[in-house]
């Protein structure tokens, strides 16, 4: 199957500085070598600039008997005004466990880039233009590989033919039978299951229940008879099992979560399957029937695997790789991550930071009251405990004596701890998790009422024309909430108070971080009435990232109210999804865009509002 992929290139030319994203683990996987075990994952980390920019997930091979670490394949992205180059890594297995010999594929190229298979001997002349989500080698014929969802080889890997019937999507071999195949079937009211036992000749409907889009994952049981997917579907992930060979009126869901998770299957143990989300893992002994905790880590799980014949379970988080027992938590590889995360609160000496303060009426029209102006004043040794003094003062009609807090990190849980009103008390609660995850929330209060602590979300948003990684936050104390929005590298950037009968707003208009002045910092004079200035005209902007894996945000911007559809198509112009389609009010506007689901290749972002109508090109490169 032929396949071109084109990238766009886009330059911003913009005055901001470097942004470094720190490196960061993800995507674990593992297998047993002569009973050792090798595990492979993922180290990620980007840096951007002035018309530059670069990331790099590439994969990393660890020997856990021997506790070294290696580069086992490259997978990257760079580009500047000049030139751009990539390569992006799908998917990679191994001849009879062995990490000598391997097979991978992907994409490579830059500008322009082509889908490849390769070989560890590298004896595939110029890539191959087979593209392929999914590399399976038979377990009853090594010569016989599978490069889903379209070819196969009978060489090993040398040559490759296309499945006979392409009116299905393989997406899974049976461990236990090569001829046994699964495969998607797509059509406008959603995606089914199919089956076939001739190698992909034939197929047979097995599962008439439409478990959204996209390919699944597979995990195959010790028992042969029992198998399980992992789908998305109605905006939920989940698990569904088969317990009489895949076929049909055998498929029923078991398991379900609005958040992702990670599948682990005991291949000693019949029935053991394990499954990591957020920070628990939890076990079931019945083919997922009961699922009871099993493991609470101190940070969210982002990838697990089974040492089969023992009671060892490998983790994977940001910034570590654990092993663990039923009793015990072992670090045995790990990247520095404190660094990075304290950006989130820089409260360094002399740091400064310049708010607008708002008062918003319950009409929703906001008066504009003043400045508030933030600066760090040193530390302060209360008990034992040293807190950093932030000292503010205020302008406008907010005139009045400048006011202390006093904030402390700690560098065991990094937490940042906010001493209440009385210096002499020393009573404390915690203001920001450094190490927080979107859904996650705790209890702040010391003493008296509970308070909640949420974190609604942590991801990128455009700030002072740089992508700047956002936490969101808020905690409930009824009848009223407080929000507030840290940016990474430049602190605290709103900070929203809604009780009873009042609701003010502080927004971030510029900052002095360690010297470096970002946004406005200069002395203003009168008075505004607007949070912000609307559009004067309609815009669609370039997504960012682009290229992107697997998420994007797509803004644009309205003058007016307007009727707005937000379409994407593949290359050929077949559409994929509709992400807008409703009246909107006029102002700026942000959609984010996750094709986790999709094939790397150019997609089309088409915009209607009114009579304006736009289109960009962007890249998925996986």
């Amino acid at each position: 199957m032929l396949a071109i992929v084109i990238f766009l290139l886009v330059f911003t030319v913009t005055s901001s500085p470097q942004t470094h994203i720190f490196p960061h683990f993800s995507d674990l996987r593992g297998m047993e070598m002569s009973n050792k075990t090798q595990l492979f994952y993922r180290i990620n980390h980007s840096t951007s600039g002035t018309n530059y920019s670069s990331s790099d997930r590439s994969i990393f091979h660890f020997n856990v008997t021997a506790g070294t670490e290696r580069l086992f394949l490259r997978d990257y992205y760079e580009e500047n005004i000049l030139y751009s180059q990539a390569v992006s890594v799908d998917d990679f297995t191994f001849w009879h466990s062995d990490t000598a010999k391997y097979i991978y594929s992907g994409y490579e190229g830059g500008w322009c880039a082509w889908p490849f298979i390769r070989r560890w001997d590298d004896s595939i002349p110029n890539s191959s233009w087979i593209s392929a989500h999914n590399i399976h080698i038979s377990n009853q014929n090594d010569s016989l590989v599978f490069a889903l969802p379209s070819n196969f080889s009978t060489d090993g890997g040398h040559n490759w033919e296309i499945f006979p019937n392409n009116m299905f999507s393989p997406e899974a071999v049976s461990p236990y039978n090569d001829s046994v195949i699964f495969a998607s079937n797509s059509d406008y009211t959603g995606t089914r299951l199919h089956k076939s036992t001739n190698r992909g000749t034939t197929f047979t409907l097995v599962d008439s229940v439409s478990r959204g889009y996209g390919s699944w994952d597979y995990f195959f049981d010790l028992d042969p008879r029992v198998l399980y997917r992992k789908v998305n579907t109605d905006g939920y992930f989940c698990l569904i099992r088969s317990e009489n060979f895949g076929n049909a009126g055998s498929w029923f869901e078991i398991y379900r979560n609005r958040n992702d998770f990670f599948i682990a299957i005991d291949q000693s143990k019949t029935g053991h399957i394990y499954l990591g989300t957020g920070r628990n893992i939890f076990i079931s002994t019945d083919f997922g029937t009961i699922f009871y905790i099993w493991k609470t880590l101190s940070n969210k799980t982002l990838g697990i695997y089974k040492k089969p014949e023992s009671d060892i379970l490998y983790a994977i988080t940001k910034y570590s790789l654990l092993k663990l027992t039923g009793s015990s938590t072992e670090i045995i590889n790990s990247r520095e991550g404190v660094t990075n995360e304290i950006t989130l609160f820089p409260i360094r000496n002399n740091n400064k930071w310049i708010y607008r303060v708002y008062d918003i009426n319950q009409s929703g029209d906001s008066l504009f009251k003043g400045f508030k102006i933030s600066e760090v004043s040193g530390d302060t040794l209360i008990g034992s405990k040293k807190y950093t003094r932030i000292r503010s003062r205020f302008t406008g009609s907010l005139d009045s004596a400048p006011e202390s807090e006093y904030f402390r990190i700690d560098s065991l849980n990094l937490q940042v701890y906010k001493l209440c009103d009385s210096l002499v008390t020393g009573i404390e609660f915690i203001y920001l998790d450094l190490l927080a995850e979107a859904g996650d929330s705790l209890i702040i209060a010391p003493t008296g009422n509970l308070l909640f602590l949420f974190i609604d979300s942590l991801n990128f948003k455009m700030h002072w024309g740089t992508y700047r990684e956002v936490l969101s936050q808020h905690i409930l104390n009824t009848p009223g909430t407080y929000s507030t929005q840290f940016i990474r590298n430049l602190g605290l950037s709103l900070f929203e108070t809604s009780f009873q009968n009042t609701h003010r707003l502080e927004i971030l208009s510029g900052c002095i971080i360690d010297g470096v002045v970002h946004g406005d910092t200069t002395t203003i004079t009168g008075t505004d009435d607007e949070l912000t200035e609307l559009p004067s005209e309609y815009s669609l902007s370039q997504n960012y990232p682009n290229p992107f894996n697997p998420g994007t945000e797509i803004r644009y911007q309205l003058p007016a109210s307007s009727k707005v559809t937000l379409t994407i198509f593949d290359i050929l112009g077949k559409e994929v999804t509709k992400l807008v389609n409703e009246e909107q009010e006029a102002g700026s506007h942000t959609v984010k865009f996750n094709a986790g689901k999709l094939v790397s290749g150019v997609y089309i972002c088409r915009i209607i509002a009114g009579d304006f109508v736009k289109t960009i090109k962007m890249s998925l490169v996986k």
